[in-house]
């Protein structure tokens, strides 16, 4: 996404995903909420398959990565 807005765009920037967008002109700064499309993956209240997939055992942490971990969360 910053590649594209560089193309037009120099200046400082600064990306948050809150939606809103900054549309800046020499005439006008103007300030608007993104449209945004509620139904892409994974929108769960719409697949109701979602859960029930197959799930693969998780992967185990080798022993000598877990014990050497500075702030171990399991």
């Amino acid at each position: 996404m910053e590649a594209e807005i560089r193309k037009h765009w120099q200046g400082r920037l600064a990306l948050a995903t809150d939606f809103m967008v900054i549309n800046v002109t020499a005439e006008h700064v103007v300030t608007r909420m993104a449209r945004v499309s509620e139904h892409v993956w994974p929108n769960k209240a719409r697949h109701e398959g979602f859960g029930k997939a197959e799930r693969k055992e998780r992967m185990v942490m080798s022993d000598w990565l877990r014990e050497t971990q500075v702030f171990p969360k399991f």
